[in-house]
C-alpha cells in the first residue's frame, strides 16, 4: 500500500469521482510546485496502468495537460 505524507491510503481511494475531485483540486492550486508535487502524489497513488511518467522539470500547460490526460484515463476505468 501507498501512503502519503498525511498517512492516507492513496491506492484504496474510489474511482473516477474521487480522482476528478483531486484534479479538480490541483487545477485550483496556485502555487506552481505545490500543484507539482499533488500531481506527483495523484499520478503514483493510481494503478500503474494509468500512471503517466513525469518529467523532472515541467510547464504549467504540461500540468494542466497530464491533469486532462489522467482525467480521461481514470473516467475509463469507470467504463470497465
Amino acid at each position: 500500500m501507498n501512503l502519503n505524507d498525511h498517512g492516507i491510503v492513496l491506492f484504496t481511494m474510489g474511482y473516477p469521482r474521487e480522482i476528478a475531485e483531486r484534479i479538480s483540486d490541483i487545477r485550483g492550486e496556485p502555487d506552481v510546485e505545490k500543484r507539482m508535487r499533488r500531481l506527483r502524489e495523484l499520478n503514483e497513488s493510481l494503478p500503474r496502468t494509468v500512471r503517466l511518467e513525469l518529467p523532472s522539470l515541467v510547464t504549467n500547460a504540461y500540468v494542466r495537460r497530464v491533469l486532462d490526460i489522467l482525467e480521461e484515463r481514470t473516467d475509463m476505468l469507470s467504463l470497465e
